[in-house]
């Protein structure tokens, strides 16, 4: 006890325990070479908050392709409907741990436990039980948004839940004279087609069983899904999302995401900032990405691509449609600055920003009024050559950029690849003059030089 007391060793001796140890050692039945003396208490860990979902969460998949190319919106996982009233969820709050000691007695904290917070909107309401569960339910119908984000700080986990419900407009047959164009803040589920010459726009997901025919117009503030084809020269559809259709035959396709057909896509002008994807499911030889200009951020994938009676197939990846939008803007105002400072200048007499010229001009100014609004002019120059200078740097970001997309992208080809085919990767480019098969292509820089490489192909079809 007095080595124990001497090392102030306080805590987790037990005398009882000790003294079986030590008759053990002195008959020669223990031949451990170490002895436990004292042992401190472990430190209870608590429970963790958890939140205890009353509603199916699906994953956030946009749809399933079915064998004959169509999607299936049963697959479509992306909108939770409810009606008024209906429980979404409980929270369990969490509960504390408890604290250990140390052999010097002094006390061991547990590991924190992880705490959740539920942010809701005015559509959803909290009711509070006795036993601090808050059950969430929601107060009008429509569809569930969920947004779950972790936040770790001074070695404390928090979980953040923003729980929300938007309008969801259901029509069950056609858009057509007799719905007359849509126009919803939240997601549109459509039933039938929309017929020719029709406007659909949505502030979520625009949800099509039918098709979509020559000359509509579909805008979405999240996806497009249509279960069969779109069709049309001046059909255009719009979305900050994915679209995902059957096929696409023409049409004009602007896409902030994927852009995925499940059987092909013909003639048609696409534009996506993440890949565009050509299953080549279903019946017949038609199973192929042919003709048309199909621009994809991230890559290209298709069953088969180009045809040997089109040789018009025009192909880009690693080049961010958005990007290039944004530096022509950049460049537009960049000579808009130049102008502004021409204009600036000349109206003091000046044609450039030369220091001795400048002097020269100042020397000449017959008054002090006419020196000071010269001073004031050369400042205003100043600040709009500091806007084109930022403009300049976000330009030199966006390049870069571009080019680390470029050499992530590929153009991967499942089966047959027909000559005529015209393919860009960043800023080269290459023309295809000999059918093949099973191919990848990717940008590589070898000797500071630029080139397109053929490889085999080893992707998937999603």
């Amino acid at each position: 006890m007095a080595l124990l007391s001497r090392e102030g060793i306080a805590h987790g001796f037990h005398a009882e325990r000790w003294a079986e140890n030590l008759q053990a050692l002195e008959s020669g039945q223990l031949d451990e070479v170490m002895v436990l003396v004292a042992s401190g208490t472990r430190a209870q860990t608590g429970r963790d908050a958890a939140f205890e979902w009353a509603i199916e969460i699906p994953d956030r998949s946009p749809g399933k392709m079915q064998e004959d190319g169509s999607i299936d919106f049963r697959e479509r996982s992306l909108t939770t409907v409810v009606k008024q009233g209906d429980l979404i969820g409980r929270l369990i709050p969490p509960l504390p741990g408890t604290p250990g000691k140390d052999l010097l007695g002094r006390p061991v904290q547990p590991t924190q436990s992880v705490t959740i917070e539920v942010v809701t909107d005015s559509r959803i309401s909290a009711k509070p039980s006795e036993d601090g569960v808050l059950s969430f339910h929601a107060a009008v119908g429509g569809g569930v948004a969920r947004e779950t984000r972790i936040q770790e700080a001074k070695n404390r986990s928090q979980q953040r839940i923003h729980l929300g419900i938007y309008p969801i407009s259901n029509i069950e047959h056609d858009v057509d004279y007799s719905t007359g164009n849509v126009d919803f803040n939240g997601d549109v589920v459509i039933g039938g087609s929309v017929h020719a010459q029709f406007t659909v726009r949505a502030t979520g997901t625009v949800s099509i069983g039918g098709y979509v025919e020559a000359g509509a117009c579909i805008t979405a503030g999240k996806d497009i899904l249509i279960k069969r084809g779109v069709v049309g020269s001046t059909t255009e559809l719009v979305a900050s999302g994915d679209v995902m259709a059957k096929y696409i035959q023409e049409a004009t396709i602007r896409a902030g995401g994927d852009v995925k057909a499940g059987s092909y896509i013909f003639n048609a002008s696409i534009r996506a900032g993440g890949q565009v994807v050509v299953a080549g499911k279903g019946e017949g030889k038609s199973r192929a990405l042919v003709g048309g200009l199909v621009w994809a951020a991230k890559g290209i994938t298709a069953r088969s691509i180009g045809s040997p009676y089109n040789t018009s197939t025009r192909l880009v990846v690693g080049i961010d449609p958005e990007y290039v939008n944004r530096a022509d803007q950049i460049r537009a105002n960049m000579q808009a600055c130049d102008e502004k400072q021409q204009k600036l200048l000349r109206s003091v007499g000046l044609d450039s920003t030369d220091l001795a010229l400048i002097r020269q001009r100042l020397a000449r100014c017959r008054t002090p009024k006419e020196k000071q609004g010269i001073l004031s002019c050369l400042k205003r120059v100043a600040k709009v050559a500091e806007l084109e200078q930022g403009l300049q740097q976000e330009l030199s970001e966006i390049a870069e950029t571009q080019r680390k997309l470029a050499f992530r992208a590929t153009a991967n080809v499942q089966n047959e690849l027909f000559a005529g085919v015209e393919l860009r990767i960043g800023e080269e480019t290459l023309t295809l003059h000999d059918d093949d098969a099973k191919v990848s292509f990717r940008l590589i820089q070898e000797d500071e030089q630029l080139s397109i490489q053929k490889g085999p192909f080893k992707g998937s079809l999603r």
